[in-house]
């Protein structure tokens, strides 16, 4: 046989096929970013826009958390959430779908908040009248991470400490009827719909809007509590659209934003 025949023989034969490498990214790439190439603006928001192809939170708000969680995972007066902004009806539906169907404990609660001019929260149990009196503190500015013009996820480093009963006015009314669900007693999906205005009579007759939050709730695990890492790693894994019940409100919401 001819070289020049060996040569077409080998040139028909097909190339090894890899798989794309979107797949693989898809798949099998951890749920961040590599770490910028310029640092991040120092902007006092702290506000971060994802690359619309590439929706992970990214290396910084990684780095955030992990330093939260290292610090706070066991203080049970210290709360690290992330709270979803621009969620409409079918969206808050969809996602209330899929945890109910999901391995989840609900929780019902139907409160009445109270906020008064001198900052404390005074929120009533509708169900037995208990008041409480809280007042909420920052401990961290908060990273916004900015999915489209209307739809963010907010992470935020804050407490809640119980204080003496207020005699202060009350600026605003929130009623609150909320689903609580917790998995492993480490996190909680919080979804609520809330009436408010500056009266209470204003927030009854206000339009509902929704709210869906994912709270840190293992402080109380102690030794059985898993590390710093991998705390950050499933809270971003929660929190991001493409990999829980998330990825249905978010389509829902692109695709059909409230009038």
């Amino acid at each position: 046989m001819s070289h020049t025949a060996r040569v077409g023989r080998r040139a028909r034969r097909p190339a090894p096929r890899n798989p794309p490498l979107s797949l693989f990214c898809f798949f099998f790439l951890p749920p961040f970013l590599p770490p910028p190439t310029s640092p991040p603006p120092a902007s006092p928001s702290r506000c971060f826009t994802l690359h619309p192809m590439n929706p992970f939170f990214g290396a910084h708000a990684r780095s955030t958390l992990h330093g939260w969680f290292s610090s706070y995972s066991r203080d049970p007066r210290i709360e690290i959430e992330s709270r979803v902004r621009g969620v409409n009806k079918q969206g808050f539906e969809a996602v209330l779908e899929r945890l109910r169907e999901g391995p989840w404990t609900a929780r019902e609660a139907e409160t009445l908040d109270r906020m008064h001019a001198s900052g404390v929260r005074e929120t009533i149990e509708l169900a037995s009248g208990k008041r409480t009196f809280l007042r909420k503190a920052k401990h961290a500015q908060p990273i916004t991470i900015e999915i489209s013009a209307e739809f963010a996820v907010r992470f935020a480093l804050a407490s809640e400490v119980e204080c003496p009963p207020d005699d202060s006015r009350v600026i605003s009314y929130r009623h609150k009827r909320r689903t609580s669900f917790v998995h492993k007693g480490m996190f909680a999906f919080e979804l609520t719909r809330v009436n408010q205005g500056a009266s209470k009579a204003q927030a009854q007759n206000s339009p509902l809007l929704y709210e869906i939050e994912l709270e840190f709730c293992g402080q109380q695990l102690g030794d059985a509590l898993p590390n710093p890492g991998y705390l950050t790693d499933s809270m971003l894994m929660k929190a991001r659209p493409r990999s829980h019940p998330l990825t249905v409100s978010l389509a829902l919401m692109l695709a059909n934003p409230s009038p």
